[in-house]
């Protein structure tokens, strides 16, 4: 069961090991803050990061390759006003009204946005942003702190931009760079200065742009509807001749699957069933290998002396399996289809030609009525 207030409110979170800081440490005495700096320092109490920072940015670094842990802008970034004491946070707010304060005994209390209490004033800007650095290799995370009004304005315009492309932060390759800008701040006697300052700003990665920049040229591009075509038939190499598939002969025939397809418009007559037409000069070089009698296996061994047909051989398919449904007393094509499959076994019906099938035809419904008689 979770504890309430402790743990049924707790998002999904990578440990963070360390904070990227602008500036320099503190001064001693631990008041006031460190001189601005025109690159990043890693501050972290973990021996093994800092060591693998100093390897990955043995110099000065001014650009960091990053990508952020979670989806939206409000996950990875916040921006509070904070008042801060010796013993920690003593409130934080908006500006105006408080979402959290310190009270008298050291708890701190939250407010709901029905009983929010006037900010006290004390309060400085603080903006965190949470970024893992890939080539540390470890699913944590650091943060990227700023007191900077700057640096909030354009961190939070950034990643709203990046945001705004897949809405998602997750995996898009950053660089978080140092830039220098001129900017205006105050002078304390009611006038105001231009000075240039080291400002944090979001880039994405090269690499990524291309990507997303090509894919907004092609979904700009006009759609053009075109009408629905019929897909071809497929074409089948059955005896040197070039046939369109019909699944049903294909069925009756022993045919599997269609073999090589080709582009061709059928040349001869039309049959009930499919058209058949002599193979294309390009389509020569696919012709079935010739058979070989010594291929036939040990119980169609007896095809080998068996005589071509040519009446037969030039039957067309449809009209050779009618002849079996009438001189072989087979009861359908299908019938006779199936009988041919029976008996050939493994062996390629596609290797014999039709008078070897007739012959096996004839020779199943002979076994068929001795067995009959039997």
């Amino acid at each position: 069961m979770p504890i309430v207030g402790l743990t049924d409110q707790q998002r999904s979170r990578y440990p963070e090991v360390g904070v990227i800081r602008k500036g320099e440490k503190r001064p001693e005495g631990g008041k006031g803050i460190g001189k601005d700096l025109s690159y990043f320092r890693m501050d972290t109490q973990d021996a093994s990061v800092q060591k693998l920072w100093n390897e990955l940015y043995p110099k000065e670094p001014r650009e960091l390759i990053i990508t952020l842990p979670h989806r939206t802008v409000e996950e990875n970034f916040s921006a509070w006003k904070e008042e801060w004491i010796a013993s920690g946070l003593a409130h934080r707010c908006d500006g105006q009204f408080m979402v959290q304060q310190r009270d008298k005994k050291g708890e701190m209390v939250m407010f709901s946005d029905g009983d929010r209490k006037p900010c006290p004033g004390g309060c400085s800007i603080a903006g965190r942003l949470s970024v893992i650095l890939p080539q540390m290799r470890r699913l944590s995370t650091v943060m990227v702190a700023t007191s900077s009004k700057w640096d909030i304005i354009n961190l939070t315009e950034n990643l709203n931009a990046l945001y705004d492309i897949k809405q998602s932060l997750m995996g898009i390759p950053i660089i978080l760079r140092r830039v220098l800008k001129s900017i205006s701040t105050p002078r304390g006697n009611g006038k105001r200065a231009r000075q240039k300052s080291w400002l944090l700003q979001l880039e994405a990665a090269p690499g990524y742009v291309a990507a997303e920049l090509e894919y907004r040229a092609h979904e700009a591009l006009p759609r053009v509807h075109l009408p629905a075509i019929a897909a071809p038939k497929a074409r089948i190499h059955d005896d040197h001749t070039w046939r369109e598939w019909d699944p049903e002969v294909m069925a009756a025939n022993g045919e599997d699957a269609p073999g090589p397809v080709i582009d061709a418009e059928p040349v001869l007559a039309e049959t009930p069933r499919r058209v058949a037409h002599t193979a294309p000069a390009e389509a020569a070089a696919v012709e079935a290998p010739p058979f070989v009698a010594d291929d036939f296996p040990e119980h169609l061994a007896y095809l080998t002396g068996v005589e071509t047909n040519q009446e037969r051989e030039d039957m067309e398919w449809s009209d050779f399996w009618q002849a079996a449904v009438k001189d072989l007393g087979f009861n359908h094509s299908r019938h006779a289809s199936n009988a041919l499959k029976g008996a050939i076994g493994d062996h390629p019906v596609t290797s014999l030609n039709k008078s070897q099938r007739w012959a096996i035809l004839a020779r199943s419904q002979e076994q068929a009525g001795l067995g009959e008689e039997e």
